[in-house]
Parts: C-alpha cells; structure tokens; sequence
C-alpha cells in the first residue's frame, strides 16, 4: 500500500493536493502563499506546489521542547 507521501513524490501538487497533503484548508493555503510562507511554481495561470517545498515548510515550523 503506497502512503501519502510516496503517491506525490516527485510530482508538482495542484491546490486541493497541497491542501491534502499539509491537512489545511484552502482559505488558510492561500494566506501562507500571500505572504511568502509558501513556495509557488506558476505554469501560464494555474500554481502548482513541489513536495519538496512543502516539506521545507514543515520542517520550518518543527517546534522543540526546552529542557
């Protein structure tokens, strides 16, 4: 059985993948590309998103827990 993230390896992402993929809405989607926290990738006038992008937007919002 394939996961998640093994089904969009590799792919660009459509809005309602991204949204998938990171559990968001897409009211909240669109607030993170409007103000940077999203990498976008613009083919004529549809935005697609790289997994690898997502990612690095997850790994930026890891929090830790002081001792």
């Amino acid at each position: 059985m394939a996961s998640s993230e093994s089904k969009h390896c590799g792919r660009l992402l459509v809005i309602d993948e991204a949204c998938e993929y990171l559990r968001l809405g897409k009211t909240k989607l669109h607030e993170l590309m409007k103000e940077g926290d999203l990498q976008t990738v613009k083919i004529g006038r549809s935005t697609r998103f790289r997994t690898e992008d997502l990612e690095e937007f997850i790994e930026s919002r890891l929090t830790r827990r002081g001792r």
